[in-house]
């Protein structure tokens, strides 16, 4: 069975820029991915690179998922 996600794990309201500040704050990073940081990451799953790579789940959260 799958963990239940709790959607209410940040206390922060999408898409408000006060929401935006909480949710940068709780990140190791102390900021919001940009797209700088995600476009690598696009370039690469798009390439020929990944032609052996198979059934992976690659988390660009900034350490988010770490942190909470």
């Amino acid at each position: 069975m799958f963990a239940r996600a709790r959607r209410d794990s940040h206390n922060v309201t999408a898409g408000t820029i006060e929401g935006g500040a909480a949710l940068a704050a709780k990140t190791p990073l102390g900021r919001l991915g940009r797209v700088t940081d995600i476009a690598p990451l696009a370039v690469f799953l798009a390439s020929d690179e990944l032609a052996w790579i198979t059934g992976e789940v690659i988390r660009a959260a900034g350490g988010l998922v770490v942190a909470t």
